[in-house]
């Protein structure tokens, strides 16, 4: 079980996860499934094999931003010069977990330290503009 960051918080266990990406997404089923030890305070993160994570939203509401990304990444990486994690299926809940979650793409990397020499900021910087140049006449 992963620790608790908000009051509303489901409960999430590596067991929870198990049954349901085997319900769901059986060509899965024998991939290894880890907890990572650092995710963010919206979604608890599993990895999945080699190429894949479940995310499953810590609270109430959470799986809409997960939809959102579904249906925005594709759009959006045509514009990127940065690989994003694509969503490879989306879960619907079960077995008590009452939320939409997602299977991505698992991109190898390594957290970001804070450079002296600017790299990180000037890399932001870029892929920000890029994210920032579609307007939605170019989206569609």
């Amino acid at each position: 079980m992963t620790a608790r960051l908000h009051e509303d918080e489901f409960t999430i266990t590596t067991q929870l996860v198990r049954e349901l990406v085997e319900e769901q997404f059986p060509a899965y089923r024998s991939l290894v499934l880890d907890p990572l030890s650092q995710t963010g305070s919206t979604n608890v993160i599993y990895r999945l094999g080699e190429a894949f994570c479940v995310r499953l939203p810590r609270q109430p509401g959470g799986g809409r931003s997960l939809e959102k990304e579904a249906s925005w990444i594709p759009m959006l990486q045509q514009h990127l010069s940065v690989r994003l994690p694509g969503v490879t299926g989306m879960g619907r809940p079960a077995a008590g977990y009452p939320v939409t979650w997602a299977v991505c793409e698992w991109l190898e990397g390594q957290h970001p330290l804070l450079p002296g020499d600017g790299k990180l900021a000037q890399a932001l910087a870029a892929f920000i503009s890029e994210l920032r140049a579609p307007g939605p006449s170019r989206l569609h």
